[in-house]
């Protein structure tokens, strides 16, 4: 977040992170602590969250 411009990026804490496993419907809200994120539109710098599947085992 120190990346962005204070004022453009308004950092906010993050509480969770909420995950949909295979095959469920029902959400998970995974505890975070120490995070932030951009409450601001920081959508002119490119994608910030890439999203891919996790496999156990």
């Amino acid at each position: 977040m120190d990346n962005y411009d204070p004022d453009t990026c308004r950092k906010t804490a993050v509480a969770n992170l909420r995950v949909y496993p295979p095959d469920e419907t029902e959400a998970l809200d995974l505890p975070m602590s120490d995070q932030y994120g951009c409450a601001g539109d920081v959508s002119r710098f490119g994608n910030q969250l890439t999203v891919t599947a996790v496999n156990a085992g």
